[in-house]
């Protein structure tokens, strides 16, 4: 097997504003991204052989099973890059993905991006709590 690199130009666009941090005002973020109904997420609750006992037992671990095509693919890269490259000084920025659905055709996901809200640029395990 070998590996394959490959250079592609992806456009990325975001909303600027002018923030007002003092008074908690923060302006722009990420435009919603299109196609996103090429894009499916089905949930289970992961299980793990057991050979001692012969059977599956659940391992208590959620299972992420995501479909796409290419095109929504695609369109949720270039929300992800455009989140990275997004000059913001709000601490907390979160942007919603809503209306992802699951196989059967229900609303299955409302995915929250967050970027980083520690100082260093580091992801805490726990959100603060005006947060949640």
């Amino acid at each position: 097997m070998k590996l394959v690199r490959k250079h592609i130009a992806v456009d990325i666009a975001y909303f600027v504003g002018t923030d007002e941090p003092t008074r908690g005002i923060f302006r722009g973020g990420v435009q919603e991204p299109a196609h996103l109904d090429g894009l499916v997420i089905d949930t289970i609750v992961d299980d793990i052989y057991d050979e001692s006992s012969d059977t599956f037992q659940t391992s208590g671990k959620t299972q992420l099973n995501v479909y796409g095509t290419r095109e929504s693919y695609r369109a949720l890269a270039q929300c992800l890059l455009s989140m990275c490259e997004l000059e913001t000084k709000d601490p907390g920025y979160h942007f919603h993905v809503e209306g992802i659905r699951g196989s059967d055709g229900s609303e299955a996901a409302h995915l929250i991006l967050h970027l980083p809200w520690n100082e260093d640029n580091s992801v805490s395990t726990v959100a603060p709590l005006d947060m949640r």
